[in-house]
């Protein structure tokens, strides 16, 4: 069966900011200065008649895949804005596959990505926006592979002609 597939974004005013450590907060402005957008994260949730899962992947955490409630009652709540994909064509072992080991967000990475190697390298860090990316990718979508959730947003906006809700 193919599950029902949509991509969440949340802002830096968004209610699970105020769980977020000091660290954590600090980044959360990085991101906002850097990209210039308040849109902070982004996960993937797909939908079947048997599961509702969404992909959880946050500074320093190892992705994984919980239930979407239980993502929901974490993060304090909903997403900001919602991009529904429609049904793609892939099986949750091939996903699980894809975050399994130690896919996590790190700092190092992303500052050297966007200091250093982003001007003349391929080479992209794991961020929530390039997971998002990536499964969507196994799902047969053709999209880019994006670190900033901002960038990946506008091309779902362009591709979809801008059919989100606010949640």
């Amino acid at each position: 069966m193919k599950p029902r597939v949509s991509v969440n974004f949340y802002t830096s005013t968004h209610i699970m900011t105020n769980n977020l450590n000091k660290i954590e907060r600090l980044w959360n402005r990085m991101i906002v200065f850097w990209s210039g957008s308040k849109l902070t994260h982004c996960s993937i949730r797909l939908e079947t008649e048997d599961d509702d899962i969404s992909l959880f992947l946050m500074y320093r955490r190892a992705a994984e895949l919980l239930p979407t409630k239980t993502l929901d009652r974490f993060v304090g709540g909903t997403p900001d804005y919602v991009f529904e994909i429609g049904e793609l064509d892939f099986d949750l072992t091939k996903v699980e596959r894809l975050i399994k080991g130690d896919y996590r967000v790190t700092p190092a990475a992303v500052l050297l990505w966007f200091f250093v190697t982003r001007p003349f390298c391929n080479w992209k860090p794991k961020t929530c926006a390039t997971s998002v990316c990536e499964m969507l990718r196994a799902g047969g979508l053709d999209v880019g592979m994006h670190v900033a959730p901002v960038a990946l947003f506008k091309e779902l906006k362009n591709e979809f002609n801008y059919d989100s809700r606010k949640s």
